[in-house]
């Protein structure tokens, strides 16, 4: 058994390979973040015939902030212990997939999402992961509510909204602070009312408009140009950090596609509904070429 302490910048870690895994729990998030870490390397070799089991621990100081800030919220609301599920190792200023919240699984306990390519493909994460195939080092991954939860509706409720708005607040600073996407998928477009989409229920507020892209089988792709106004008993949260000067997405010409569920329990949509990898290679691509000049 081996322990390693170190103290740095920037980790890097290599795949195993042959007959070796590697568990990864909270790498350092975005190297142009410049947060320093503190990482503890705990790695562990054990021999079984021709089975190599290798174990790879690293915590980083800027991913266990995220997680406390999201468990403050939920103790300070007393939202039903279930485990929260918080990202690590999300690239910056690239693609950033959004879901709505994890589900609540088999063990009811904390635990951390790995880098996205290396998230295990079960029955949600399987046509993601196709979907996003051609383009899969460039893409982070973030819940906008990461408590556990099997049922969408629950949470919904209206003696939720307090709850909702708070963990929103914090992935929204996240978004905009940290990975700074030039393109995002949004995986649950029934949720897309929270970026601002219903006059009404502004919540983070971002104001949209059509692009060139159009609509890629029936899902839209549009372009954040700023942020919606104000008004009485109608205000967008965050609205004292981000505005549209300030907004690393506003900046960017961030784009946004309202992508369906890609699965749910009711329906498996048809086949011309649901969008390649080579068409999102391309979008991604078309944009990147865009945001570039």
């Amino acid at each position: 058994m081996v322990y390693t302490f170190c103290v740095g910048f920037d980790i890097a870690y290599s795949r195993m390979v042959g007959n070796a895994r590697a568990s990864v729990d909270g790498i350092s998030r975005c190297a142009d973040s410049h947060a320093f870490s503190i990482c503890f390397f705990s790695g562990i070799l054990m021999a079984f015939g021709n089975q190599l089991f290798c174990e790879v621990i690293m915590y980083s100081s800027t991913d266990v902030l995220l997680r406390e800030k999201y468990n403050k919220v939920v103790e300070k609301h007393k939202y039903p212990i279930r485990g929260l599920f918080v990202p690590s190792d999300n690239p910056c200023s690239k693609v950033l997939f959004v879901g709505y919240n994890p589900s609540l699984g088999k063990t009811p306990q904390n635990n951390d999402y790995p880098k996205f390519s290396d998230i295990c493909e079960n029955e949600f994460w399987k046509p993601v992961k196709e979907l996003a195939k051609d383009i899969i080092d460039d893409v982070a991954f973030l819940d906008m509510f990461p408590v556990r939860s099997s049922n969408q509706h629950e949470l919904e409720s209206e003696k939720y909204n307090s709850l909702r708005s708070e963990l929103l607040e914090i992935t929204q600073q996240e978004i905009e602070e940290h990975i700074k996407p030039k393109l995002i998928v949004m995986l649950n477009r029934s949720a897309s009312y929270y970026w601002g989409i219903k006059k009404n229920a502004l919540w983070m507020g971002y104001d949209f408009q059509n692009t060139s892209f159009g609509d890629i089988r029936g899902n839209k792709v549009l372009r954040i140009r700023g942020f919606k106004e104000s008004s009485f008993g109608n205000t967008r949260i965050n609205i004292d950090k981000f505005s549209d000067e300030n907004s690393s997405l506003v900046s960017s010409k961030t784009h946004v596609l309202f992508y369906r569920q890609l699965k749910t329990n009711r329906k498996q949509y048809s086949a011309e509904s649901i969008i390649t990898s080579k068409e999102l290679y391309y979008l991604w691509a078309d944009i990147k070429s865009m945001t570039n000049k």
